[in-house]
């Protein structure tokens, strides 16, 4: 008798959980998928903000990096160190509308060699430049400055303006 009254209670138990696993979960879904929407369409209408470093090559042995700052895959700004034998060079480019560039470059001298310099106090300011320019690499603004070389022209073919999916 005992037995029989096991099985009974054991059959009843899993009727009930089969019954229990079938019946759907509709609050669930009807609070979670709305939500995960909303994330998503917020999303959408956020700016989004890509930093990406890149190594160029061919301008100087001692190496050269832009950190590059794009907002919606379309370049906004980059910070350019270009390092020397004997200085540095460190170039701002801030992309406007309109297709210009603001440019600020700060050259470096070292104070005695390359391997010497730990800090920014082991460097000299030899000159700042301030110059606007185009997208094209047409300067707009002239530069008096004797010491100065137009690098934009190696910036545009290494480093692309629109990030593309």
């Amino acid at each position: 008798m005992r037995t029989l009254i096991l099985l009974l209670v054991l059959a009843f138990s899993s009727c009930r959980n089969s019954k229990r696993d079938n019946v759907p979960s509709a609050p669930y879904k009807d609070t979670a998928i709305p939500k995960l929407t909303e994330n998503i369409q917020a999303k959408k209408n956020k700016a989004i903000d890509t930093t990406i470093t890149y190594s160029i090559p061919g301008l100087s042995s001692e190496g050269s990096e832009a950190k590059v700052l794009y907002v919606n895959d379309s370049i906004k700004e980059a910070i350019w160190n270009i390092y020397g034998e004997t200085g540095k060079s460190l170039i701002k480019y801030q992309f406007l509308s309109g297709g210009k560039v603001n440019a600020d470059e700060k050259n470096y001298t070292y104070k005695r060699d390359l391997t010497s310099v730990k800090s920014d106090s082991d460097m000299l300011l030899k000159n700042n430049l301030r110059y606007l320019l185009d997208t094209s690499g047409a300067i707009i603004t002239k530069v008096k400055d004797k010491d100065f070389v137009n690098v934009f022209p190696d910036f545009k073919k290494n480093i692309p303006f629109v990030l593309k999916n």
